[in-house]
Formats: C-alpha cells, sequence, structure tokens
C-alpha cells in the first residue's frame, strides 16, 4: 500500500525534526560536560596554588 504524499511529508517532517532535536540535545550535553571539565580544572588548579604559594600568578615575592 501507498502512503500519500501528505503522509509522506508528514513522516519527512516529523523524522527531521526529531533529526534537529537530537543534535541540540547533544550539542549542549557537549557544551555541559566543557563546563564540568572546566569548572574542575579551575578547582583542582585553586587547591594545587593554594598548597604551593610560590606557584600561585599573584606575582608577590
Amino acid at each position: 500500500m501507498g502512503k500519500t504524499l501528505t503522509e509522506k511529508i508528514l513522516i519527512g517532517v516529523a523524522v527531521a525534526g526529531s533529526i534537529v532535536f537530537l543534535a541540540r540535545s547533544l550539542r549542549l550535553l557537549a557544551a555541559g560536560m566543557e563546563l564540568i571539565v572546566t569548572y574542575q580544572k579551575r578547582k583542582t588548579n585553586k587547591a594545587i596554588a593554594s598548597e604551593n604559594p610560590c606557584l600561585s600568578d599573584t606575582g608577590s615575592k
């Protein structure tokens, strides 16, 4: 049984919409992961700098 043109168009729009939604979700997930990694690095760097005052970038000697 063949589908009508309207049904084909609706299916195409639904598939395209779900692909766009999936791509946006993955991009948001990647951005979130990047933020978490950046935060963890910053936290680690602050901890290292507080343990070793000579490594901190304040410039005071």
